[in-house]
C-alpha cells in the first residue's frame, strides 16, 4: 500500500527548474525488513529501496536508474476474499523494467499481456531526457480492461485505490501537492523538499469514505480509519507508512533522491527513529530504448 504524487513537466521553459517532482508514502508490515535507498551492488545503475522479505528479495517499490528510467508499483486493495497468495509478487515489475530496454509504454504493454498473474496493482513508468528537454509518463492498472495509459504534463495522484475511483485523501493529496509547488515556485529547493516531507506526514483521517469502504470490505474498521489519511501507523497491525521518499530531476538532469525511512526493527512501543539518506546523481542521457509511444 503506497501514495505517489508526480509532476511532471514536458513542455519546460526558460524559468521552469525541474522536469519531475515525485513525493512517495510506502505503507508497508513494520516487520519486512527492507534496506534504504542505496546504489544496488548487483545492478549498479540502479538506485532505490529494497525488499528483503523471504522470497521477495532484490523486489521494490520504487526505483530509477542513472538513464533516466524511473518506476513505482502500488498494491490495489480490494475485498479479503478476492486475495490469492498464490499470484506472482509484484514486487519484481519495477526491476524487470529498469533492466529491461524497452520504454514504458511498451513495457506496460506487455504486462498487460500477463497481468492476470498479479493481485490488483498500478504500474507507473516515468521516461526522462533531459538533452531533449523530455518526459514521458505512463501507467497501467490491472483491475480494468484499459489498455496503459499516457500521462501528460501536471500533476498526477496514485494510491490503493483503482485510478477512476479515487478515495477521498487522494483528492485531498492532489490539493495539498498544488499548494507546495505554487508555494515554492521561487522558493529554494531545501525549502520545496522540507514542505513535501511535511506534506508525506499530514496524519489527518479523511474518513468516513464511502469508495474506500467499498473496497476495503472484509478489513476492519479501525483499519480502514487509520488508512484513510496521507500518513498513518496502525499499532494494532504493526503496519503504516515506514518510508518517505522524494525525487526531484532539474532541468539538466541532475537527480535529488531523498529518503526517510524507520530504522529496523521498528519497535511500535518506543520513540520512532528515522534515517536520512540522500543521493545525487546526474541522468546519462546515453541509452537506447524502444518508441515511446
Amino acid at each position: 500500500m503506497c501514495l505517489l504524487f508526480l509532476y511532471l513537466n514536458q513542455e519546460i521553459k526558460e524559468k521552469d527548474e525541474y522536469l519531475v517532482i515525485l513525493a512517495f508514502n510506502r505503507d508497508e508490515y513494520y516487520e519486512r525488513p527492507s534496506r534504504c535507498c542505496h546504489f544496488w551492488e548487483k545492478n549498479p545503475e540502479i538506485v532505490g529501496g529494497m525488499d528483503f522479505k523471504e522470497g521477495n528479495e532484490g523486489g521494490t517499490w520504487l526505483a530509477m536508474d542513472i538513464h533516466g528510467k524511473m518506476a513505482c508499483i502500488l498494491n490495489q486493495i480490494k475485498p479479503i476474499e478476492n486475495f490469492i497468495t498464490e499470484k506472482t509478487s509484484r514486487g519484481f515489475l519495477v526491476v524487470d523494467y529498469l533492466k529491461s530496454q524497452m520504454s514504458g509504454p511498451n513495457y506496460l504493454r506487455n504486462l498487460q499481456k500477463e497481468s492476470d498473474q498479479y493481485n490488483n496493482f498500478v504500474m507507473v513508468t516515468v521516461d526522462i531526457r533531459p538533452s531533449f528537454g523530455k518526459v514521458t509518463g505512463s501507467y497501467y492498472t490491472n483491475c480494468a480492461d484499459d489498455p496503459p495509459s499516457i500521462l501528460h504534463s501536471g500533476i498526477h495522484i496514485f494510491g490503493n485505490s483503482a485510478p477512476k475511483a479515487p478515495w477521498k485523501k487522494l483528492k485531498v493529496a492532489r490539493k495539498k501537492f498544488k499548494e507546495v509547488l505554487f508555494r515554492n515556485k521561487s522558493r529554494s529547493k531545501e525549502l520545496l523538499i522540507e514542505d513535501l516531507f511535511k506534506m508525506l506526514r499530514d496524519n489527518k483521517q479523511y474518513y468516513p469514505d464511502e469508495q474506500l469502504i467499498k473496497d476495503g470490505e472484509g478489513l476492519s474498521e479501525s483499519f480502514l480509519r487509520h488508512f484513510s489519511a496521507i500518513y498513518f501507523k496502525d499499532h494494532e497491525n504493526l503496519y503504516g507508512s515506514r518510508t518517505h521518499t522524494i525525487i526531484l530531476v532539474d532541468r539538466s538532469g541532475k537527480v535529488d533522491y531523498v529518503e526517510k525511512t524507520m530504522q529496523e526493527p521498528i519497535d511500535v512501543s518506543a520513540e520512532e527513529s528515522w534515517i536520512t539518506t540522500r543521493l545525487h546523481f546526474t541522468i546519462q542521457d546515453d541509452r537506447r530504448v524502444e518508441s515511446r509511444l
